[in-house]
């Protein structure tokens, strides 16, 4: 782990979009099940304490390692596309900045007999600096900045 870096492995992967989520219909609400915030507690638990700039633009880097296959051969129904939101949440709210801040992130399902998750967090840059070259772009493509 450097100021800029820092790297870490859970001892579980996250439960699928489905199973991360309960409704109430009398309510009209949706809520996180047990599950799901477990996962996230272990996340947080598994994180080293890390204090970047509030300021920070993340690249963040996940792998999540499983089996990925049943008994039977068939593979698991796990889109990587839903595997990733509860990771970032409960990086982002230990740090304490808004996961709205990362700029770059690559989720990457791997094949392991064991079960885990890899997770890198990189600063690469400032919201100024990200704001910034938007800006430039949006310029350079010959549009109006307000």
């Amino acid at each position: 782990m450097t100021n800029n870096t820092i790297k870490f492995k859970v001892p579980a992967i996250p439960p699928s979009y489905n199973k991360s989520f309960q409704i109430n219909f009398n309510y009209h609400t949706t809520f996180l099940s047990k599950e799901a915030k477990g996962f996230k507690d272990k996340v947080k638990m598994f994180m080293p304490v890390w204090q970047p700039p509030v300021d920070s633009m993340f690249e963040m880097n996940i792998k999540i390692q499983n089996c990925w296959f049943f008994l039977n051969g068939n593979l698991q129904k796990k889109d990587v596309q839903n595997l990733d939101k509860l990771i970032c949440d409960a990086c982002f709210e230990k740090i304490g900045i808004d996961d709205n801040q990362i700029q770059k992130l690559s989720i990457e399902k791997v094949r392991n007999k064991e079960s885990f998750t890899e997770i890198e967090i990189k600063v690469v840059g400032t919201v100024q600096q990200f704001k910034d070259t938007l800006i430039e772009e949006h310029k350079t493509n010959g549009g109006d900045v307000k």
